[in-house]
Parts: structure tokens; C-alpha cells; sequence
């Protein structure tokens, strides 16, 4: 009596529609994988990104890819800056007025950020905000 042999490995085959731009730059890139013998490392790395990130797990990502996680500190920096900005120019302009003059507590600024001049002119006034806020975001 002759037992069947239970197969471990298993074969997949897929088409691409080389008529297609993004199959022919599949089908480019997986040649390119073969020549260098990365094609099946590749597509199982590819794999386990992809299901990890469907199950929301990003450490696949990260250990694939380490400078993700520079680019998002990077991009966390940027994001603390805007906030602070965007609390600037709400203090500005939510600010009291005497005599249409506007007078700021040195609590109200970051210590960083120099007390603005008295502006007795409300136009005048938001112009100033406008400008020194784009002044500041051209540092980014």
C-alpha cells in the first residue's frame, strides 16, 4: 500500500497584464528581483508588511524600514511647532484691547517669542499676526 506524502511547499502562480502600466512596472521589478535572486524574500517580506499593517501592527514596517520612524519624530516636531504657532496666533488675536491698542502678559507668550509692539490699528493689528505668523512658518 502506498502512502501519500504530504507536500509542505506549496506553488502559486498569478498573471500580470504587461497592456497595464502598473502590472508591466511589476512585472519590470520582479525580473529585476530574479536576475538578483531576491524575488521570493521580496514577496514574503511584502506579505507580512501587508498583514501586518491590515491587523494595525507597524513593527514589521519599522524593522523594514528604520528611517520610518526618523521621518515620523521628524514630522512630530513639525506638527509641535504648527500646534504652538497656531495657539500663538489664537492668543494674538483673541487677545484684549485697550483703546484698541493690544496688550499681551508676559504669561501669554512662549518665552522664546519677544512681547509684539502695541498695533492701535485693528487692520493694522491682523496684518502684523498675518505676516509674523508666515515669517514663522517659513522656517519650516
Amino acid at each position: 500500500m502506498i502512502m501519500a506524502i504530504e507536500r509542505h511547499r506549496r506553488r502559486f502562480n498569478f498573471w500580470l497584464d504587461t497592456h497595464k502600466p502598473d502590472d508591466r512596472e511589476l512585472a519590470e521589478a520582479i525580473d529585476e528581483l530574479k536576475e538578483k535572486r531576491q524575488f521570493m524574500k521580496s514577496l514574503r517580506q511584502a506579505f507580512t508588511l501587508l498583514l501586518s499593517l491590515r491587523s494595525h501592527d507597524t513593527s514589521v514596517l519599522l524593522s523594514l524600514f528604520p528611517w520610518v520612524s526618523e521621518e515620523l519624530a521628524t514630522q512630530t516636531e513639525h506638527i509641535g511647532r504648527l500646534e504652538t504657532l497656531v495657539h500663538q496666533f489664537q492668543t494674538v488675536m483673541t487677545s484684549p484691547r485697550l483703546d484698541q491698542g493690544v496688550w499681551f502678559s508676559s504669561g501669554q507668550l512662549p518665552e522664546n517669542i519677544e512681547a509684539p509692539l502695541v498695533v492701535v490699528d485693528e487692520q493694522a493689528r491682523k496684518e502684523l499676526v498675518i505676516k509674523n505668523t508666515l515669517a514663522q512658518l517659513d522656517d519650516f
